[in-house]
């Protein structure tokens, strides 16, 4: 163990005037990449030849957003004397400020030719919807630990997200999901006469288009969902109609998710009630 320590602060010293690339951590996917690729860009504009290690799950986002290529170093190129940056580089207004997210949205995501097709295509499948809600089940209710760190009330919590955007009741509702037959299953009665919609599924990148360009977004807790909020409130300029969990995992940071735009309507979990009721019924 004594080795191993000494060992790393020797290639600490090796390293630290090499070039800094961000190491994602295993198993990660979806938008916590796109906060490692925005630290690159943040770096790059400061002259630095930031990049972030190639991971194979990134093959979807390069190709939706073929701006972040440049951004981005294959494995392979990685240098004995590279720095490696860990950490996960997500706190709204502390790891980047609101600027550096607007510019990174213009200059490299919206960029994308293809991700302005499927926009094109949300925005005629969605047409006039009052809301549309974003639902993450998959890994988060599948795997037991992620369960206990991530799952909370969806049908409460979605309640109160929907009411505070819409006081009066909406006309019309869309569900965007990882688990349509859950949403079909759980959700709809919430609002009686309500006209429910369920987006259906053509892939990750058709959602996170739906996402971005709702009339009024209900987020989920999870990063791929406020990455949807992010572009919304940058095509929509409304960040008022986006609502998000005060939640995002129990095991940091008080529960409470360090991501959110303060611009956004924050549903708070007060004494965490909404999170705990009907815990086997999640």
């Amino acid at each position: 163990m004594i080795l191993a320590g000494a060992r790393t602060v020797v290639l600490e010293r090796l390293r630290r005037h090499g070039r800094p690339i961000i190491w994602p951590a295993e198993g990660i996917n979806g938008g916590n990449y796109l906060y490692l690729w925005l630290r690159a860009w943040c770096f790059q504009r400061r002259g630095l030849d930031a990049r972030v290690r190639h991971r194979p799950n990134m093959g979807p986002w390069l190709k939706e957003f073929p701006a972040l290529a440049p951004l981005t170093l294959p494995a392979e190129d990685v240098r004995f004397r590279d720095q490696r940056l860990l950490g996960w580089h997500q706190g709204y207004g502390d790891d980047f400020s609101q600027s550096e997210l607007q510019e990174f949205i213009s200059d490299v995501l919206l960029q994308s030719v293809t991700f302005r097709a499927a926009r094109d295509d949300a925005e005629e499948q969605i047409g006039d919807i009052d809301v549309v809600v974003n639902v993450r089940r998959g890994d988060y209710y599948s795997v037991e630990g992620n369960r206990r760190n991530y799952g909370f009330d969806i049908r409460a919590y979605a309640q109160a997200a929907v009411a505070s955007l819409l006081p009066g009741g909406p006309e019309s509702v869309a569900f965007v999901s990882d688990d349509l037959d859950w949403c079909y299953r759980e959700l709809p009665g919430l609002w009686e006469g309500t006209r429910v919609v369920l987006i259906p599924r053509s892939g990750m990148m058709s959602d996170f288009a739906a996402l971005a360009v709702a009339q009024r977004l209900v987020l989920a807790n999870s990063t791929f969902s406020y990455w949807g909020g992010y572009i919304n409130t940058q095509v929509r300029l409304q960040p008022g109609r986006i609502a998000a969990p005060e939640f995002h995992s129990r095991n940091i940071n008080e529960g409470k998710s360090w991501h959110l735009d303060p611009r956004w309507t924050i549903i708070r979990n007060a004494a965490s009630e909404m999170y705990r009721s009907r815990r086997n019924d999640w």
